[in-house]
C-alpha cells in the first residue's frame, strides 16, 4: 500500500511577495488574505482527511452541500468564510475555532516617522 504524498501547501512565492516590503499597502494586504485563505483551506483539508470524513460527509455535519466544502478547501471562497461557518466546522471536525488579533508590525516608514 503506498502512502499519499503530502498535499498543497501555500505558495513559497506568495509568502515571497507578503515579507517584500516595497509593496503597497493595499497590495499586501490582499495577498495576506490570499495567504490566510490558502492556510486555512490546507488546514480544513488535512483535518477532514485525519478525521475519515469526505467533503460529503464534513458537508452534512455542518449543514451544508459539498462543493461549498471544496471551494473552503480551495481557498476559492470570494471572501473569508464567516466565523459561524468556520465554528461548524471546525466542531464537525472535533476542534474549536480560535481567533487572535495581533498587533501589526512598525513596517520601515512607521519606523522612520517616529523618529
Amino acid at each position: 500500500m503506498s502512502r499519499k504524498q503530502p498535499t498543497r501547501k501555500p505558495s513559497e512565492a506568495l509568502l515571497r511577495r507578503i515579507a517584500h516590503t516595497g509593496q503597497r499597502t493595499e497590495r499586501r494586504r490582499g495577498v495576506e488574505l490570499a495567504r490566510m485563505r490558502l492556510e486555512l483551506a490546507q488546514t480544513i483539508h488535512d483535518l477532514r482527511e485525519q478525521a475519515g470524513m469526505t467533503q460529503t460527509d464534513l458537508a452534512e455535519r455542518v449543514g451544508t452541500r459539498q462543493p461549498n466544502i471544496s471551494r473552503l478547501e480551495r481557498g476559492e471562497a470570494r471572501e473569508l468564510p464567516s466565523l459561524d461557518l468556520l465554528d461548524r466546522v471546525a466542531s464537525a471536525l472535533g476542534g474549536k475555532l480560535n481567533v487572535r488579533i495581533l498587533p501589526a508590525t512598525e513596517g520601515p516608514r512607521k519606523a522612520a516617522r517616529a523618529k
